[in-house]
């Protein structure tokens, strides 16, 4: 009987501290928070920074956070998560606002009677050309025509479109090749770029493959091979090690046999 019970305690003592890790693991930073903040806002065709600490941990969140301006300003934002522990913050943000200059205001002329004087003969002047206002740069993203649920995988059959901002959505799609196959962690609404963020992981380079290694100096590519010593998706850097010379360096994923080495890697 007390061999069954302490067999008992022991299981109960296990499961806790594997609960107890896995909620670790799946808490949310202060990164977390500014980079879904972000995300949330150039949705709504806003540019703003979240004034939270990086390094801040909070309880984690089974269900998408609910993000939302506070008094319909993005100067404050709610986050709220429902489950599995209810938690609401107000975090303030900084927007980035281009500076709008004001044009003069000219001061009315003051007419002065004067007496008449003979007309001279009137001389036709050309009107010169306007000048044609500033063109703005364009950003091209793909966009869902649809709204698609939780746990969808993207395929031929789901409608796209794409959208034209004014500034850069990051963590946003320009090739539709990317998003084949990957599977949205939770509901995305139609007409909202589709986030890297949104998507389960897709590793195009597993840990451990040898891949070919390039470096572009002066016109001049030399290659090599490469261990990769963690997984990747593509366009991420990851460290790779140099199969003859054992020196790390870092490496941008260009598809799944290269990697464009970076710079050198420091320990």
């Amino acid at each position: 009987m007390k061999y069954t019970f302490f067999n008992l305690l022991i299981a109960a003592f296990t499961a806790t501290c594997l609960a107890n890790i896995s909620e670790a693991n799946n808490r949310i930073t202060g990164q977390d928070l500014q980079e879904i903040i972000k995300e949330r806002a150039e949705v709504a065709g806003v540019d703003l920074e979240a004034i939270i600490a990086a390094e801040k941990v909070f309880y984690p969140c089974e269900t998408e956070l609910d993000i939302t301006p506070k008094n319909d300003s993005w100067k404050t934002v709610e986050v709220l998560c429902p489950l599995p522990y209810p938690w609401k913050l107000n975090i303030r943000t900084e927007i980035n606002t281009p500076e709008q200059i004001a044009e003069p205001k000219i001061a009315p002329t003051r007419k002065i009677a004067k007496t008449p004087e003979p007309t001279p003969a009137l001389v036709k002047k050309e009107a010169e050309p306007a000048t044609p206002p500033k063109k703005r740069t364009l950003y091209s993203y793909i966009v869902l025509a649809e709204p698609v649920a939780k746990g969808t995988v993207l395929n031929e059959n789901t409608a796209f479109d794409v959208k034209d901002y004014h500034y850069k959505v990051r963590g946003a799609f320009t090739d539709l090749d990317q998003l084949m196959g990957r599977k949205v962690k939770f509901s995305v609404p139609e007409g909202s770029p589709v986030l890297a963020r949104y998507l389960t992981k897709n590793y195009i380079v597993e840990k451990n493959t040898i891949l070919d290694i390039v470096v572009v100096r002066a016109g001049v590519k030399i290659s090599g091979r490469g261990v990769a010593l963690s997984s990747g998706q593509l366009g991420e850097t990851i460290i790779v090690s140099n199969v003859d010379t054992g020196v790390k360096l870092k490496a941008r994923i260009k598809n799944s046999h290269e990697a464009e080495i970076i710079a050198k890697h420091s320990d």
